[in-house]
């Protein structure tokens, strides 16, 4: 197991891995970007390409390449070392598993494989010369073409109670594991029966590419009229509508590399996009945008770009995305769709069209202003879209383009500017978007003055290798005893081998001292790299925060024997009095 690890950790890059998520920029030999687990505006989130380590500072997240994707993906230990395994070409030792393998975690691995497996069959009868047929000619009729249905790998489930649970039950899986997985569905007498029948079936899958559920579009010639014209998996441990993107596994490096994400309203939007060469598309699975959904999608870009129908419903929902995204910190930009087709129809029909109408997005502020303020035709109609408008622009980051929609609406509603900052300072006392308890940051632990000067000595010596007399130092200072034991790790490495080499250092440390290590490491990287400290600055400071750091422990002595010294006047032991002030006398000097 152990050998596996080490293997993976040595094939696999961090900052290779951490940028298909992240938007990594250099940060002197490190590099930094914005948290991939939370909503941030400074960039507080640091890879180390040295020790191959991440730290979240604005939370509580760091670790390894196993640790960084078991956090972004939201999967176990196992999970994530069968897929960088599979990424690196590391065959694992048959029969092994982790000590934090259990029951649980391969029940979740028995319910992928279900839904593998289902998708295998679709696939099969949607190739079938007969069985599938009817439903290749629907979605030829579409436009898609060969490479896009492969692509998405989209099947059909025939009009049948039976046709996939038989197949599933004669591979072994149980009846539990079919309702578990959402493919089938009990009757009352206790029998299992596919949940999709006579339906074109689009998996859905996670961001890593494994199909967690599927949507299911009636083949017209099914259609009674008494069922919906698209069915959606239930919800399971696996499949979460609230946190699944449609497309996002294909998408997600076409996201960063455009620097945008275009969010539409259907798969089949996804799907025509793709296929004309527009890939950062993405669309949500039967719900309206979430918090969830944004800040999966902040992983790979910053700028949102809303495609949604032009009429009164795709207005309103547009304005509810773009204010949630706003508030996460976002940019928002609108891609009106104003001939009244919708995006897959434009794509089939003229797909330059689309090309054209992607180029020219408005920015959601501007869209806002044009097709809500200008409507407003009489004074009350007025003072509601302002107080509206206020909703939304409340959480624009940037007081330039803040002040100058203010000063834009104003102007379309005959406003004073002095109304329009009246109503944004009272929406300010208002209640403020909630923070789920989960996503509340854990408070620091407090940081004393002591403590650090104390990291600071740790983390610049990291940083001057070269110059080895701070070695020499008492372990007395370092009050902390984790913080202690990481300098004795650097001292003994440096006595047995010479050198310094933090890469080596960091190994050999327990999980509890990697972790103060990484805080002490990335902020002394930090702080050298804003002010631009020379090895000779580094080793200036270092020289200053330990006289300062024995002064003030000597301080603390004086106190404690001051303390001492009142006690024993009271028992009038004269001897035991002079001697303590022999020693308070001796401190005073030598922190004079």
């Amino acid at each position: 197991m152990n050998q596996d690890v080490e293997e993976i950790k040595r094939r696999i890059d961090i900052v290779e891995l951490v940028n298909e998520y992240v938007q990594l920029t250099p940060a002197g030999s490190n590099f930094k970007a914005l948290s991939p687990f939370r909503s941030e505006r400074t960039p507080s989130f640091m890879v180390s390409p040295e020790l191959q380590i991440f730290k979240d500072f604005g939370g509580d997240k760091a670790g390894d390449v196993f640790t960084f994707l078991m956090e972004v993906e939201g999967i176990t230990f196992r999970e994530a070392l069968e897929v960088l395994a599979e990424r690196c070409g590391v065959k694992l030792q048959t029969g092994v598993h982790s000590h934090q393998s259990n029951d649980r975690t391969e029940a979740k691995k028995k319910l992928f494989e279900v839904l593998q497996d289902a998708t295998k069959l679709y696939q099969a009868i949607w190739k079938h010369p007969q069985y599938g047929q009817k439903a290749r000619e629907y979605i030829v009729n579409r436009g898609l073409n060969n490479d896009s249905l492969e692509a998405f790998g989209i099947g059909f489930a025939p009009q049948s109670y039976s046709t996939l649970t038989n197949s599933l039950t004669q591979r072994g899986y149980s009846k539990q594991e079919l309702l578990e997985s959402g493919m089938g569905v009990q009757s009352k007498q206790g029998k299992v029966y596919d949940r999709f029948r006579g339906r074109i079936m689009i998996p859905i899958r996670d961001p890593l590419g494994r199909t967690v559920g599927f949507t299911g579009r009636i083949l017209p010639e099914f259609d009674d009229g008494k069922m919906g014209k698209y069915v959606n998996s239930p919800q399971t441990s696996l499949f979460d509508k609230k946190r699944l993107l449609f497309g996002l596994d294909l998408a997600k490096i076409h996201l960063k590399q455009k620097k945008r994400v275009i969010l539409v309203e259907g798969q089949m939007d996804v799907m025509m996009s793709h296929q004309v060469g527009v890939k950062e598309v993405v669309a949500v699975s039967g719900t309206a945008l979430t918090d969830d959904h944004i800040r999966l999608l902040k992983r790979y870009t910053n700028m949102f770009c809303l495609c949604f129908d032009n009429d009164s419903a795709g207005l309103e929902a547009c304005k509810r995305s773009a204010k949630k995204i706003l508030e996460h910190g976002g940019q928002v930009s609108v891609i009106p769709l104003r001939s009244g087709k919708d995006a897959a129809d434009i794509i089939r029909d003229k797909p330059e069209e689309w090309q054209k109408i992607i180029s020219q997005p408005v920015e959601f502020i501007e869209y806002y202003i044009q097709d809500v303020v200008a409507q407003a035709d009489d004074i009350e109609t007025r003072q509601n879209v302002a107080r509206e408008a206020v909703e939304v622009i409340r959480n624009v980051t940037d007081p330039i383009q803040k002040n100058a929609h203010i000063q834009k609406i104003s102007q379309l509603l005959g406003l004073l500017d002095q109304d329009m900052y009246q109503l944004l300072e009272a929406s300010r006392t208002e209640k403020r978007y909630p923070t789920k308890s989960s996503e509340k940051q854990k408070s620091p632990a407090k940081v004393t003055p002591s403590m650090r000067l104390q990291r600071t000595i740790v983390g610049y010596l990291l940083f001057n290798l070269e110059n080895y007399d701070i070695l020499k130092q008492e372990e007395y200072i370092f009050t902390q005893p984790v913080l202690r034991s990481i300098f004795q790790h650097i001292r003994k490495y440096y006595q047995q081998h010479s050198t310094l080499s933090r890469e080596n250092i960091f190994e050999s440390l327990t999980e509890e001292e990697r972790t103060l290590f990484e805080e002490v490491y990335f902020e002394a990287e930090q702080a050298i790299q804003e002010n631009s400290l020379s090895p000779e600055q580094i080793q200036s400071t270092l020289q200053d925060a330990i006289e300062l750091l024995n002064v003030q422990y000597k301080r603390a002595a004086v106190r404690a024997l001051r303390r001492q010294l009142k006690q024993v006047k009271q028992s009038g032991d004269r001897d035991q009095v002079q001697l303590i002030l022999q020693k308070i006398n001796k401190l005073t000097e030598s922190t004079d």
